[in-house]
Order: structure tokens, then C-alpha cells, then sequence
């Protein structure tokens, strides 16, 4: 392929600017990847709701506990006063009373330890949520710092994108069809970088010397050269 040696130097030329737009891209994918990811906050605000679920329930159960407790607290002492208000005389009527106070009275403990062992189950809750509140907090402020940086470089890069993108397409003008195609398939086959300079007798891409041939031919710049291994068009001097 008969190739003048500047047409190589626009296209190494042309290389530096579409290895920049490949760095930049990557760097912008990772921006709009960390825009998109919130990290640790979905769980913990989920994990926030289900406290706040587990401790509504909680809530709802103390209250029913202290209510029944109340209702048999005031059941045991209307039992109590009629036992001992001179009302009843029948001694079977008097004994069915006073079964029926202890087990109110029962019943009434019972409701209290339970009352009891919800009120602790709520404190470990109440603290709980507390430590989630304060997390999300503390990872929203961060987070609201983070995506202002993370915007502002996602613009920043943006817009030098579009600048090398422009450059991209002035500088391919002018080089020969033929040797832009093969720049491009070798760009996409080789991770963007379609030529490799000359280190000594190696290839700078893949560190595999090269035939004295390859060597002539490409510091006479005697037509298009390429690696014998990785395939890439060398670059001497």
C-alpha cells in the first residue's frame, strides 16, 4: 500500500485525539455510572422502612396491652368491692367473685409482662431507627456533594468530547480512504490503538522484535508497515 510518510504522521496524529475521546468516554460512563448508583442508601432506607413497619406494629400492640390492662385493672376492683361491700351474701356467689378477681387480676399480669416485653422490643426498635436515620443523614449529604462534582465533570467532559470529536473529523480529512479503513478496523481490533512506535527493534504495542525487513522498511518509510505479531501499522522516529 503505497502511503507517504506525513499521511503516518496525520494519522498518528489522528490516533492521540481518538485515544483521548476513548479515555474521556470511559471516564464519563463511570460518571453517569455513579450519578446512577446510590450506593449504600436504598438499603438502608429500606431497611429504615422496616424498622418503621416492625415498630408501628410494636406501637399498636402496646397500646391494645394497655388498654386491656386498664379494662381488667377496673374489672379486678369492681370485683373487689363487690366481695367486700356487703353486697353478696351467698357464700357460692362470694367464692365465684373471688375466682373470678384472681384470674382478672391474672390476666391482668399476664397482659403486663407482654405490655412489657413489647416496650422493650420498641426501645430497640426507637434506637434502631435512630442509628438508620442518622446514617442516611450523613450518606445524604455526602451524597448530595458527590452528585454536584459528578455533574459538573459529566459537563466538563461532555463538552471536551464534543470538541475532540470535531478535531476527529478535520483531521481525518485529507488521509487516503484506503489507510483511513485499515486505521479503523485495526482500532477496533486492537483496543483503539491502531499504530505503535518503534522501540529499538520491538514493537511499543506488543514488545515483539521485528524482522530487519520490517525495520528498514519502516525507518526509510518505505510504505505501510505493520507489526509481524499484534498487526499494528509501526511508527519509526
Amino acid at each position: 500500500m503505497p502511503v507517504q510518510m506525513s499521511d503516518l504522521s496525520r494519522l498518528s496524529d489522528l490516533q492521540d485525539v481518538d485515544l483521548e475521546i476513548l479515555s474521556l468516554s470511559g471516564e464519563l460512563a463511570e460518571a453517569r455510572r455513579r450519578l446512577a448508583d446510590e450506593g449504600e442508601l436504598p438499603t438502608i432506607r429500606g431497611q429504615l422502612q422496616r424498622i418503621e413497619t416492625a415498630l408501628a406494629d410494636r406501637s399498636a400492640r402496646a397500646r391494645s396491652a394497655e388498654r386491656e390492662a386498664e379494662r381488667l385493672a377496673t374489672e379486678a376492683g369492681n370485683l373487689e368491692r363487690r366481695l367486700y361491700d356487703g353486697s353478696v351474701t351467698n357464700q357460692r356467689e362470694f367464692e365465684a367473685l373471688g375466682e373470678q378477681r384472681d384470674f382478672a387480676a391474672a390476666e391482668r399480669g399476664r397482659v403486663e409482662d407482654s405490655l412489657l416485653e413489647v416496650m422493650v422490643e420498641i426501645e430497640d426498635l426507637e434506637r434502631s431507627a435512630g442509628r438508620h436515620r442518622q446514617a442516611i443523614e450523613r450518606l445524604a449529604r455526602s451524597r448530595e456533594r458527590e452528585v454536584a462534582e459528578l455533574s459538573a465533570r459529566q459537563a466538563d467532559l461532555t463538552a471536551r468530547i464534543a470538541e475532540l470529536e470535531s478535531e476527529r473529523e478535520r483531521r481525518r480529512v485529507g488521509i487516503p480512504a484506503v489507510l483511513m479503513a485499515r486505521y479503523d478496523s485495526l482500532r477496533k481490533l486492537r483496543g483503539g490503538r491502531a499504530l505503535a512506535p518503534l522501540e529499538g527493534r520491538m514493537c511499543g504495542a506488543c514488545r515483539v522484535e521485528q524482522p530487519t525487513g520490517n525495520l528498514s522498511r519502516a525507518r526509510a518509510g518505505n510504505g505501510l508497515v505493520e507489526c509481524n505479531s499484534c498487526r499494528r501499522i509501526l511508527l519509526a522516529g
